[in-house]
């Protein structure tokens, strides 16, 4: 995997990750649990694709959760909109929508099978990713640098 975390200097302690949700409990419930994690900032959120593709060019989060069915419009819509930007966010699905047709769809759109989440058994999964790209490299014992933000 090439992607690497770039933080701006003003950002430099704390990843910040924008979370796209419909449900109003599980994106509290994300929010919650992403502020636990001293290196992750949740800098915003959205219910539907206008906003959070429009959001994205505004805060240019590191990272997105991204549900795939959304209250209007979908996180294929977002991902489809995002094809064109030399720079965008990493992008992490986590769906009730699993299946092997939209894993190969979410895919085409560049998002990796390791950055695919299932809401009923992977939440705490989707966390240790995030959580972990928020670790400098430079604090890191793998050899590997962690995945980040921007693909180019």
């Amino acid at each position: 995997m090439g992607d690497r975390v770039r933080r701006s200097a003003e950002t430099a302690e704390q990843l910040s990750v924008y979370v796209v949700e419909d449900s109003p409990i599980l994106a509290d419930l994300l929010v919650r649990l992403l502020d636990t994690h001293p290196g992750i900032r949740v800098c915003g959120r959205s219910r539907d694709s206008a906003t959070a593709t429009a959001d994205f060019r505004a805060l240019r989060p590191d990272v997105v959760i991204l549900d795939l069915m959304l209250q209007e419009g979908s996180g294929f819509d977002v991902l489809a909109a995002m094809e064109s930007w030399s720079v965008r966010p990493v992008v992490l699905v986590l769906t009730n929508h699993s299946t092997p047709m939209c894993r190969a769809a979410a895919r085409e759109l560049g998002v990796p099978e390791e950055y695919f989440f299932d809401k009923t058994t992977q939440i705490m999964d989707m966390f240790r990713v995030v959580a972990n790209m928020s670790v400098p490299p430079a604090a890191s014992h793998r050899s590997t640098a962690a995945p980040g933000r921007y693909r180019e």
